[in-house]
């Protein structure tokens, strides 16, 4: 600073001039940049439908956007400054405050789902550095997830469903991935083929060259090239090998519903 305060004290009114000019256009970028960089955090906090929030590590609100005062029944201002025990029921202030001490001891966001009200919440409180790496601010991004859990749940009840009829009916249905080249088989298709239900993807040439018989591998290969192609259903009677070496006659219908997958009942 000393050094700085020289090197002003020996220049010209001219050169002071030109100096203070360079330094105010540096400033006014710096507050230009700082300006935008308020503005982009300003509007990830106020990301419409998803709740947010910053701490302070004594369990104090700095910030809050509106879903997360609104979920609360308070306007923002009523929330701002105010503890989570002066906010939430004491034994999710409690529940709250020891994922806070984890994060402020590991550094590390926490991930999980709740459940409140019938509705369900995805949330991540993460932490927030000062320049020495020291946790002092906590983060909490939260939204709601309760269209996709009805979804998932429907989705197992209707695979159950399924399941329980492929059984009755002993018929098996396979997804073909053909971006990745990977097969899913249904549990079913593993009785009729004979073989111990993996429920991982497979490889369909690793299928074909040793589940079905020899001498049918090459029309199946050319029927499944034909739907692919043309995006037509085709159904084929083939023979399958089962693991004691036995044959089997099987009938495969398979639809196509997309380009880059086939969907396959046997």
């Amino acid at each position: 600073m000393i050094t700085d305060m020289k090197k002003y004290e020996k220049m010209t009114r001219k050169e002071l001039i030109m100096e203070l000019k360079g330094l105010s256009s540096v400033i006014k970028k710096s507050e230009e940049l700082l300006r935008k960089s308020e503005e982009n955090a300003n509007a990830l906090l106020h990301v419409p439908g998803e709740m947010r929030s910053v701490m302070d590590i004594d369990y104090r609100i700095l910030e809050v956007n509106k879903a997360s005062a609104d979920r609360l029944g308070k306007d923002i201002i009523e929330v701002v400054g105010k503890t989570i025990d002066e906010l939430v029921p004491p034994d999710l202030a409690e529940d709250r405050k020891l994922k806070f001490r984890e994060i402020i001891k590991t550094g590390h966001p926490v991930r999980f789902e709740e459940k409140t009200n019938d509705i369900w919440y995805d949330y991540i409180l993460y932490p927030v550095f000062n320049e020495e790496g020291k946790v002092i601010k906590i983060g909490s991004y939260s939204r709601d997830i309760t269209e996709s859990k009805q979804i998932s749940q429907s989705l197992r009840e209707k695979e159950t469903i399924m399941a329980k009829a492929e059984k009755i009916a002993h018929m098996g249905s396979w997804k073909w991935d053909l971006k990745k080249n990977k097969v899913i088989w249904s549990d079913e298709l593993y009785n009729i083929f004979g073989l111990k239900i993996e429920g991982s993807t497979l490889d369909p040439e690793e299928i074909i060259s040793k589940c079905i018989h020899r001498d049918d591998r090459n029309k199946l290969k050319e029927l499944n090239e034909y739907a692919i192609s043309e995006g037509k259903p085709v159904s084929v009677e083939y023979r399958i090998i089962l693991p004691d070496g036995s044959e089997k006659i099987s009938c495969l219908k398979e639809v196509s519903s997309f380009i880059m997958k086939k969907v396959n009942l046997l």
